[in-house]
């Protein structure tokens, strides 16, 4: 069980290396070499750790310093042979979730490119991602099936035109229990991009 927690270790200790000079000495813990709030917002974190099926690969998300507001979140690649790490994805926007097909082929992951929060697919080479789902979606979490040939994923259900232009108008005001969007499964097809609602109801 120890064994597959040394690539986590490892990347921490890889982030941290990258982002803090050599000491020249170990001084003892105290309040005044302890990293203060502020240096904190300039240090990058780790998390979201996914194997691949075949175990030669662990896709994670790195989260960056902030940058006014925002900490941008990309994925990134460990070769657990090479120990080579490399940004996998870098858009203008966020990157999350990676989530590996079962045929450890593709990589699944949540991206706001297209600011509602989308599915994306790309290969292990690399390349262009392609977004699974053009509707209006924002979609919080999803799974591959074990076949590989579906993805559940939870998302409300998609906004109508009276609720699009409402939020245009900056309308917001809404009732309680009758307008609020309630999560429902749904399962796509990542080839022909069609997806189903599965569960309804209040």
């Amino acid at each position: 069980m120890i064994l597959w927690l040394i690539p986590a270790l490892w990347l921490n200790a890889l982030t941290a290396r990258a982002q803090t000079p050599t000491p020249t000495a170990t001084p003892a813990a105290s309040p005044s070499n302890q990293l203060t709030p502020a240096q904190m917002l300039n240090v990058r974190s780790i998390s979201d750790l996914r194997f691949s099926p075949d175990g030669e690969h662990v896709a994670f998300v790195l989260t960056e310093p902030v940058k006014g507001t925002t900490r941008a979140r990309h994925i990134w690649m460990l070769d657990v042979k090479t120990k080579e790490v490399r940004q996998f994805t870098n858009s203008a926007k966020n990157e999350d979730s990676p989530r590996w097909s079962p045929d450890g082929k593709r990589l699944a992951f949540l991206s706001n490119r297209d600011d509602a929060r989308q599915i994306y697919v790309i290969t292990l080479g690399g390349g262009e991602a392609k977004r699974l789902l053009e509707t209006k979606h924002e979609i919080g979490s999803f799974s591959w099936s074990p076949d590989g040939k579906q993805i559940a994923f939870l998302a409300s259900e998609p906004k109508t035109d009276a609720e699009d232009k409402k939020e245009k108008d900056k309308d917001d005001a809404r009732v309680v229990d009758r307008d609020d969007k309630l999560a429902r499964v749904w399962l796509l097809d990542p080839d022909s991009g069609k997806a189903r609602q599965i569960t309804s109801g209040r």
